[in-house]
């Protein structure tokens, strides 16, 4: 007579399922430490873009003002060819 115990199966299958959690979870964390975030947390818009914030749009000689956030009424300056 054969058992069909699946008890053991089950176990193993959630044991899979768990260790699969905790290394996402894992590498979440190491990618926050080695500084994976720091294009969430860099600035405003137009920062976060690699532009640059000038004080008017005079300021902006070699470019061309575009329409994304700076602090302080500035106006984010876009180099030509970018």
């Amino acid at each position: 007579m054969i058992s069909t115990n699946k008890k053991g199966v089950e176990m193993s299958l959630q044991t899979v399922v768990v260790a699969l959690l905790v290394l996402l979870v894992l590498a979440i964390i190491i990618f926050m430490l080695f500084g994976g975030t720091k294009q969430f947390t860099k600035g405003t818009d137009c920062e976060n873009k690699g532009y640059e914030c000038v004080a008017s749009a005079n300021d902006c000689t070699n470019g061309y003002v575009g329409p994304w956030n700076c602090d302080n009424d500035r106006k984010c300056c876009v180099p030509v060819g970018k």
